[in-house]
């Protein structure tokens, strides 16, 4: 039993076919493997071919024992949107993190974090989406997101919630408001442009592991009504790869 134990740990992981159950959970997926599972995964959604994987009993005990997520999932809170369907994956293999306009605060943080250091997880992922309630709230937002501004972002009492998100918002919606086209989908793009870029300013494990390329960024909005992500960027190192085009 020790041997066929030590064989497993030593015998380095083959991603296989990550559909099929029977496939031990790989230790590690590179960040250009996760990437490519995630594309995959959402265009067999997106053309209605989910095979929907990794749901069964099978599943449940193998993932009991631990997990190895291969990707970390930051993205909204939207019910429309929930990233083990939209990705046609199952228990195990996303970390998902969920928060109205996909913004990262400590706790966020702190998740990606453990993700990274504990999971070996190396691809992170920030997702937005179209017609995005809390983006179109900054974008509409008037005195309410000035008087959170003044608070530095931080709310005061329960009425300022709403308020502190709005106001994290806000950065984006300026920005988008340069650009030609449609406010609203210009700041959701730039919303996850941004995200990305407070997660690496505020965190310095996640700094450090990118610019040491131990792990990647990608960002993408997707799409409520056809079902498919458009991917944004790709953060690898110092480089910021732009992947969007009008």
């Amino acid at each position: 039993m020790l041997q066929i134990a030590l064989a497993l740990i030593l015998t380095p992981p083959t991603h296989g076919n990550p559909l099929d159950t029977s496939v031990p959970v790989p230790a590690v997926y590179e960040p250009s493997a996760a990437f490519d599972r995630l594309k995959e995964g959402n265009a067999r959604f997106a053309n209605d071919h989910a095979a929907h994987p990794h749901q069964d009993a099978n599943r449940r005990s193998t993932v009991a024992g631990g997990q190895h997520p291969y990707a970390v999932v930051v993205t909204c809170a939207d019910s429309r949107l929930s990233p083990e369907i939209l990705f046609d994956e199952g228990l195990g293999d996303l970390f998902v993190i969920r928060v109205a306009g996909n913004v990262a605060d400590r706790f966020a943080l702190a998740s990606i974090e453990y993700a990274v250091g504990h999971l070996d997880t190396k691809l992170i992922a920030v997702v937005g989406h179209s017609n995005c309630g809390a983006v179109k709230a900054a974008v509409d937002a008037g005195s309410i997101a000035t008087r959170a501004s003044n608070n530095h972002g931080h709310a005061t009492d329960g009425d300022d919630n709403i308020a502190a998100l709005v106001a994290e918002i806000m950065p984006a919606v300026r920005a988008a408001k340069n650009q030609p086209g449609d406010l609203l989908g210009n700041a959701v793009r730039t919303n996850v442009q941004f995200s990305i870029r407070r997660i690496l300013e505020q965190s310095t494990p996640l700094r450090r592991g990118l610019m040491g390329s131990e792990i990647e960024f990608v960002g993408g909005v997707y799409d409520l009504k056809s079902g498919q992500v458009n991917w944004t960027e790709i953060r690898r190192g110092a480089n910021r790869v732009a992947l969007y085009t009008d």
